[in-house]
């Protein structure tokens, strides 16, 4: 920008104001996720039946990815290269193998255990070739060979996406509970956010733009997410409490 140093200072300001107020959902949500996080540490502290630690799991690395975002766009702590390798090879990998163990698990789809080993396969692929597929990694590579390993992660992505619908829907099926269609709405709504590649393919609108600032597509479906999940997690605790000997060791506070 050319202009006195004033004009120039104020405008930054409103550069940065902009910039602040795009994140700040980025920085409350992963707050939230570990609450979450911690509410279904206290059913397993309860000993219930029903597996929740990859959902635990899924929740933590969730919020180290969004916090990530934070992190580079407020701080000076993370360069682009660890944010990149931080974001990109390694997080968006084990955000999504979490997400679909956490609702195999959520809707008990736990008789293949050839879904685990499928899961590990395509998420130890996806971060092998994310990484080499990073214009910083191993520079002197052909330029084809690093466009070929995007596809193949493109791949792996869709595949994963097909295990993750997949698994709600068969999960819908063979429960045929009323609670378990809230089960998939949260299933969709966190999906929303963890395929938004897919969804910006399919020529959804990524961004939205309430009162001149910009918010995520994801932001919006993370937040329907956090609160009905948070409904999920109390109706199943106070099941657990009333299906326990001394159902006041559990109750929800």
């Amino acid at each position: 920008m050319i202009g006195d140093a004033a004009g120039i200072e104020l405008l930054h300001q409103v550069q940065w104001l902009q910039t602040f107020k795009g994140y700040v959902v980025d920085a409350i949500e992963p707050v939230a996720f570990v609450l979450l996080a911690l509410m279904l540490f206290g059913l397993v502290s309860c000993r219930t039946r029903a597996p929740y630690h990859w959902l635990i799991t899924a929740l933590v690395l969730l919020a180290l990815l969004r916090v990530n975002q934070v992190l580079f766009y407020w701080t000076d702590i993370l360069s682009l290269r660890w944010y990149d390798a931080l974001t990109t090879v390694l997080l968006r990998p084990l955000v999504l193998a979490a997400w679909t163990l956490a609702w195999r698990d959520w809707f008990r789809i736990s008789k293949r255990p050839w879904l685990h080993y499928v899961i590990g396969v395509l998420t130890v692929v996806y971060i092998v070739f994310a990484l080499l597929g990073r214009p910083w990694f191993v520079p002197d590579v052909p330029q084809g060979l690093k466009v070929a390993a995007d596809s193949v992660v493109g791949g792996i992505r869709l595949a994963l996406a097909a295990l993750y619908l997949w698994i709600t829907g068969l999960g819908v099926i063979r429960s045929a509970k009323p609670l378990s269609y809230p089960g998939a709405l949260a299933a969709i709504l966190v999906g929303i956010g963890l395929f938004a590649t897919e969804l910006n393919a399919l020529g959804v609108p990524g961004i939205w733009f309430p009162y001149g600032t910009g918010v995520a597509r994801g932001q919006y479906a993370y937040a329907g997410f956090i609160a009905l999940l948070f409904v999920l997690i109390l109706m199943r605790m106070r099941t657990t409490s009333s299906s326990l000997p001394h159902p006041s060791s559990c109750q929800p506070h």
